[in-house]
């Protein structure tokens, strides 16, 4: 376990799993500090909130109503307790939150769409190579 634990999901926290829905909580919880200022929790210290994550996880945004539908959504899915029930990035990428307030603003939507495909595409490889760098430093710390 290595990060900043205010942006740990439940199961890093609780050591269950570690798998790519892990980084979209991790989304969940960017999105509400660029909202908000700050973290969930950010107010107590960062071991506290490591205990409390799991028993307590944060729901969405302190205030909801002072923002979008779309945005409490796409942030309401990205906070998902099971992460086998939390959305995989290909179906984030279609939220209406992303679709509506990043691809449509000031740029053509297929156009769009058909960029953001590609930086995805030209992504996946380096994206690949890093979870496996980090799997196998894993798999030898457990040696």
């Amino acid at each position: 376990m290595a990060g900043t634990p205010h942006w740990m999901s439940p199961e890093v926290l609780t050591k269950s799993e570690y798998n790519k829905k892990t980084d979209i909580w991790s989304l969940g919880i960017t999105a509400i500090e660029m909202a908000e200022g700050d973290p969930p929790y950010s107010n107590i210290n960062y071991v506290k909130a490591m205990l409390l994550i799991p028993v307590h996880p944060p729901q969405g945004l302190t205030e909801p109503e002072k923002w979008s539908k779309k945005l409490n959504n796409f942030i309401t899915r990205c906070l998902t307790v099971d992460n086998k029930r939390r959305p995989t990035a290909k179906e984030l990428l279609l939220d209406p939150f992303i679709m509506d307030n990043i691809i449509d603003k000031g740029i053509n939507n297929q156009r769009g769409r058909a960029l953001l495909k590609e930086l995805v595409k030209q992504s996946m490889g380096e994206i690949e190579e890093y979870r496996q760098t980090q799997n196998d430093s894993s798999d030898e710390s457990q040696e």
